[in-house]
């Protein structure tokens, strides 16, 4: 038995806690246990014992976003607010994470990153693709698979950047010019990180070392061209790697070996612009942005069966469990 908690974006949102226990003879066995109030979520971290959150235009004076965390009991229940609103001093703040104690935010509209041990640092530049890349927008920050560094992808400028915890760059990698990188997923021993592209609807595969990335393979997400579809999350499980497609509304699975990815499977989502999802005891959870919807899924390496039941909500748009 687990608990996943539920981002729903909406202006009455709230993190949504269920307990989910499936059985051996496949039933899932879903309650909804808890409702904590939080307006316009984007993201979800859970670690140290708390659940941390961000959301969107908490200060409308500034369009900052805000965090805030939350202590949790033994049992997973979502206890008293332990941290914030604490304003992340940027806008859209879209991915949180930590590090030493450290909680670090990507805000997207501001290319800028926050961390709450005071250190802040705003990106410059811009990207080739004139609509989505006309400045800095980072998209995600999480620890290094060693646990040494951050890694900070800016979708603006095609550029993954590793910074040390007080956000002083270590080093930097470019992606492939207007493919726009999105967020990361880390092989098992650490040694490969893959990349979502999002305007691309692209895989890469970065070797990894001591801080530093670099490029090995990019492989499309799609079985056909499709102009209308981002590249949204990725996660590794077990031996593939998958990401999901938005505006193509599917799951891509992929491979990785010798140095070579390989597109395995692409499995239709079950609802409309899936911006995150991930893998909880065999099973596959889509947040479905657009049609208010979490679709689930039995899990069996690249073949992806969707269960019958489904959980509904406003706008979900980030998925996490206590274990």
């Amino acid at each position: 038995m687990r608990n996943l908690y539920f981002a729903s974006c909406a202006p009455d949102g709230c993190i949504h806690r269920y307990r989910f226990d499936p059985k051996e003879d496949g039933t899932l066995n879903l309650e909804l246990l808890q409702s904590v109030p939080v307006k316009n979520l984007l993201y979800l971290d859970i670690s140290d014992g708390e659940l941390t959150a961000v959301n969107r235009m908490n200060y409308p004076e500034t369009r900052h976003s805000a965090l805030f965390s939350y202590a949790l009991k033994p049992d997973g229940e979502i206890g008293e607010l332990v941290r914030g609103p604490l304003d992340v001093r940027g806008v859209e703040g879209c991915h949180v994470s930590r590090l030493n104690g450290t909680l670090y935010v990507a805000n997207y509209d501001s290319g800028s990153l926050f961390g709450t041990n005071g250190a802040y640092v705003k990106h410059e530049g811009k990207g080739p693709n004139p609509y989505r890349q006309e400045g800095p927008h980072a998209h995600f920050i999480k620890p290094t698979p060693d646990g040494k560094y951050l890694f900070a992808v800016d979708l603006g400028l095609d550029t993954i950047f590793t910074y040390d915890a007080d956000l002083t760059e270590v080093s930097r990698v470019s992606a492939e010019p207007g493919a726009g990188p999105r967020h990361l997923a880390y092989s098992a021993d650490g040694k490969t990180v893959f990349a979502v592209n999002e305007l691309a609807s692209s895989v890469s595969a970065y070797s990894y070392c001591d801080g530093v990335l670099t490029p090995v393979t990019t492989v499309s997400t799609l079985r056909s061209p499709n102009a209308g579809s981002t590249g949204g999350a990725i996660r590794v499980y077990k031996d593939y790697i998958y990401a999901s497609n938005r505006g193509d509304d599917s799951i891509a699975c992929l491979s990785y070996r010798d140095g070579v990815l390989t597109l395995e499977s692409v499995t239709p989502c079950g609802g409309v612009s899936p911006r995150d999802f991930d893998f909880f005891d065999d099973f596959l959870f889509v947040t479905n942005e657009r049609t208010n919807n979490v679709t689930i899924f039995r899990v069996s390496g690249p073949e992806l069966s969707r269960c019958a039941i489904e959980l509904v909500m406003p706008n979900p748009l980030s998925v996490v469990s206590d274990t």
